[in-house]
């Protein structure tokens, strides 16, 4: 059994409609430096049928050496996120694997225009980051022009919506602008519009030297696209929790594909319905992994030969995948065999 570092709950607070945030307090202080806001943190919690899981979820706030803030969204299907507004409280201990993750302020170093895109309690990240730079500028240090995106189905469904808007209002270096996609607004205003984030819109700031985008993956997905053709010498850092969508396979193919993998000169036979992580986890073939939907890029493997179906592998830059680096947790053999290198 792996070595869990344990949190105890400090405080649970109601941010948002169906949006919890959680102090917690990291009581193996050996590992308290390695938490960074900003990163994702692994829980190991049960979900509503007792299963142990694990769940990722971002440090928006490190107030102090051993104490991190999460936000964590009630889904409604009784998984790890609900059992844990439900029974998370005051005192209650979490076993978590450990944080990881580059998107922290520490790679904002030298970024003079920032752009970040949001998409629902994808804003956990966005805010992290927001809320280093804010402490920054407080002190007098030079912080980016900052602009936040951020798309939700309702006002009422909108994480730190107070913080935000008193940040955009008080401050000349940070500004934020809502689309509310479910309920129409009646009228709109500077910070708040109906609809979804348009290109057209993104076009009017500038061009910036850094994109974070933050979502689903449908999301992250679409706003990259758009942003390509807009920001033409932008660096990017996205991250995504939801699990990678496979809308390229429409059945899984009846026949078994023989996997090859060089170097150790082993093979074997998955369909492809499998991930390729989910083929080498289950025969036994050690590799690492850690978020499992594209985003820490621990799993990366290279594709020597036949095809596969990507999904959504934002770790990966794209020199990487032209040269034949894939995801194993991201991709999806196709055809009749396919070969590796680890």
């Amino acid at each position: 059994m792996e070595d869990l570092i344990f949190l105890r709950c400090e405080q649970a607070c109601e941010v948002a409609m169906n949006v919890k945030t959680f102090k917690l307090r990291i009581l193996n202080i050996d590992h308290s430096a390695s938490f960074k806001a900003g990163q994702y943190i692994t829980i190991v919690f049960p979900d509503g049928n007792g299963v142990q899981q694990r769940r990722n979820y971002t440090i928006t706030e490190k107030p102090e050496a051993n104490l991190i803030v999460i936000a964590v969204q009630r889904t409604g299907r009784d998984g790890v996120s609900d059992r844990l507004h439900a029974d998370l409280t005051e005192g209650a201990l979490v076993g978590s694997t450990g944080a990881a993750g580059e998107i922290t302020p520490e790679a904002l170093i030298g970024v003079r225009e920032l752009v970040l895109l949001a998409g629902g309690i994808g804003i956990t990240l966005p805010y992290g980051l927001i809320q280093a730079l804010s402490a920054l500028h407080e002190v007098g240090l030079p912080v980016p022009k900052t602009t936040l995106f951020l798309s939700a189905p309702d006002v009422t469904d909108i994480p730190f919506l107070s913080e935000l808007l008193r940040l955009d209002m008080s401050t000349d270096w940070f500004s934020v602008r809502f689309f509310i996609t479910r309920n129409p607004l009646r009228h709109s205003t500077v910070q708040f519009q109906s609809g979804r984030i348009q290109a057209s819109l993104l076009a009017e700031y500038g061009q910036p030297d850094m994109v974070v985008i933050c979502g689903s993956h449908s999301f992250a997905l679409s706003l990259q696209e758009q942003c390509n053709q807009i920001y033409q010498r932008a660096r990017y850092l996205i991250e995504s929790f939801s699990a990678p969508e496979t809308n390229g396979l429409t059945k899984a193919s009846p026949d078994p594909i023989t996997l090859h993998i060089e170097g150790i000169d082993q093979e074997f036979v998955m369909n492809s319905g499998q991930s390729l992580l989910d083929g080498l986890e289950a025969h036994a073939i050690p590799i690492k992994s850690q978020c499992r939907i594209g985003v820490c890029g621990s799993c990366k493997i290279r594709v020597t030969s036949g095809d596969i179906h990507r999904s959504a592998d934002f770790a990966l830059r794209a020199t990487e995948r032209l040269a034949g680096y894939a995801l194993a947790c991201c991709s999806f053999p196709q055809g009749k065999a396919v070969s590796i290198s680890l």
